[in-house]
């Protein structure tokens, strides 16, 4: 694997994936963790959460409570609203309305006996559905590939109206109604921009990240970001030269660097 030099106060990793046309990939995944005051100012937490490489399930070990981070790609940003730890009956929002905002995305549900905002399991529709035909002929002619009909939004784990469509800038307004013990929070992201760079066989470049994840906190006043950027070399990963990771202002970013 290439080196990684993380630059940014986040958590950083690289880890090695194959894409669903079988292609080698490094992918670069970068997760900021902040707290969020009453006040809605976000500060970047002191303890920094790590990339979760598994889904993270509750314990009934059935439903998923946190996704994991470890995808090669997602086709556009989700909003994952993550369940508390108690039941819902017994958790601070029994019976009560919650609404987020995320720029123009605005979602809401009432609590009730199941949290209503994700995230979808593996098995459950339609992420079922998005993960292709396993059958006989791909035993035969695909294996382990994942099948061609494969679709890419398998890997949202997070219900159709929390979705962007495309992937979030990063300096959204952040609204929520009824969270952690207050009628109304306002708040914008930080602004901020991952880039990535390195060379493939002394191919030099920088590209920023892919902003595809955020994910909001029940039990504690917690967001998460986290950004994506899959590395293809033209066969193996040792073609790939050392991985920077830096974090700049979002304005800075699209004016310096070409996001392709």
């Amino acid at each position: 694997m290439p080196d990684l030099t993380n630059k940014t106060d986040f958590c950083g990793a690289m880890v090695p994936a194959i894409s669903p046309q079988g292609h080698t990939l490094g992918v670069v995944i970068v997760k900021a963790t902040y707290e969020i005051d009453s006040q809605g100012t976000l500060s970047l937490a002191v303890e920094q959460s790590d990339i979760l490489y598994a889904d993270e399930m509750a314990d009934d070990g059935r439903a998923i409570r946190v996704p994991s981070d470890f995808v090669d790609r997602k086709p556009g940003a989700e909003v994952i609203v993550v369940p508390p730890v108690r039941t819902v009956r017994d958790s601070l929002y029994a019976n009560q309305q919650l609404a987020v905002r995320f720029g123009t995305l605005v979602f809401a549900g009432k609590i009730e006996d199941k949290w209503p905002f994700g995230p979808i399991g593996r098995l459950e529709e339609p992420r079922r559905t998005y993960a292709g035909t396993y059958d006989d002929a791909w035993q035969r002619e695909r294996m382990p590939l994942l099948p061609l009909d494969f679709d890419a939004r398998y890997h949202l784990a997070a219900p159709a109206g929390q979705l962007l469509g495309a992937y979030a800038r990063g300096d959204e307004e952040l609204a929520l109604a009824n969270f952690y013990g207050e009628r109304r929070i306002e708040a914008r992201l930080p602004g901020a921009a991952v880039v990535v760079s390195t060379n493939v066989l002394g191919d030099y470049f920088t590209r920023i990240a892919d902003l595809d994840t955020i994910i909001i906190w029940s039990d504690v006043a917690r967001l998460q970001l986290v950004w994506r950027l899959a590395i293809r070399p033209r066969q193996k990963l040792e073609e790939i030269g050392d991985v920077f990771v830096d974090a700049v202002d979002l304005r800075a970013a699209r004016e310096l660097f070409s996001a392709t």
